[in-house]
Order: C-alpha cells, then sequence, then structure tokens
C-alpha cells in the first residue's frame, strides 16, 4: 500500500578517510615551521590545488586542531622555569607578576567560552526590552552653586 521500504542510513558504515601522506607533513611545516600552505605542499610533493581542497575537509581540519594543541603544549613546557627565572631578576614589576602568573597556573585544562560543563536542565534567560515601573527611581541632587573660576593667565 505504500511501497518498498526506503533506508534511513547506509548498510555498512562510511569508512574514515585517513590524510595522504603529504598533507600531513605539510600541515605540520605550517604549524612548525610557520609556512603558507602553497610553499608546505610544494616542499612535500603536494599542489596548491590538493592542499585547498584538503584543507577545507573535516579530516585536515580535526588533524590540524590536534596538532596545533600538541604544537602549543611542547613550546609551553618550559614556560614556568622562565616564569621562575623572572622571578629572581632584578625587575621587581616583571617579579610580581610572574609570581602571580605562577600561582594562577593549575593542572585543570582551560574552558572555552563555548565549551562549558554541562548539567541536564533547562536554563531560562530572562530579558526585559522595557525598564520596571514599579521599582522605585533614585533621585539625583543637583548642585547649581557656581565653581571658582582660575585664571592661569595671572
Amino acid at each position: 500500500m505504500f511501497g518498498t521500504p526506503i533506508a534511513a542510513s547506509r548498510r555498512e558504515p562510511a569508512r574514515a578517510v585517513r590524510l595522504p601522506e603529504g598533507v600531513r607533513l605539510a600541515i605540520i611545516d605550517m604549524i612548525e615551521l610557520g609556512d603558507d600552505f602553497i610553499s608546505a605542499g610544494k616542499r612535500h610533493g603536494v599542489k596548491p590545488q590538493v592542499m585547498r581542497r584538503w584543507l577545507g575537509r573535516a579530516e585536515a581540519i580535526s588533524f590540524l586542531r590536534k596538532e596545533r594543541a600538541r604544537f602549543r603544549q611542547s613550546v609551553c613546557a618550559q614556560n614556568e622555569a622562565y616564569l621562575v627565572a623572572i622571578r629572581g631578576g632584578d625587575n621587581s614589576m616583571a617579579a610580581v607578576r610572574a609570581i602571580q602568573v605562577l600561582e594562577q597556573l593549575d593542572e585543570t585544562p582551560a574552558h572555552r567560552a563555548g565549551e562549558l560543563p554541562s548539567s541536564p536542565g533547562i536554563v531560562l534567560n530572562i530579558i526585559s526590552t522595557t525598564p520596571l515601573e514599579t521599582a522605585p527611581q533614585p533621585q539625583r541632587a543637583i548642585d547649581i552653586t557656581p565653581k571658582q573660576i582660575i585664571d592661569a593667565e595671572q
């Protein structure tokens, strides 16, 4: 009566596409050496159009983010040692700031604004576009006494 049923999903799961080795190495060069994608691609034998195509794909974006996080962690590994060296230096302002930064460092990863921990429930944001008419308005005293004028030319 309704015809044959249509499958809503694929019969077999889609295989994850792997990044070509040249694209992977070019992305690593972009991060670690600061190269643009054209020169990094040329170094590893990847044409610019192929790099453009791969850099727009989810697999490459995910790999890029992971490599950037790994690179950032390796670069920042000695920050505490440098802060301790600054703390012992002659510049007292830099020493105080280094101490503050050292005290604020913790082992928990920093959360981005959009990555708040989720909890069950509903969050209601009530935004009023009109001022509340029942709230009393504060009275302001207006001082109308003339101020003394000092002439700087004397």
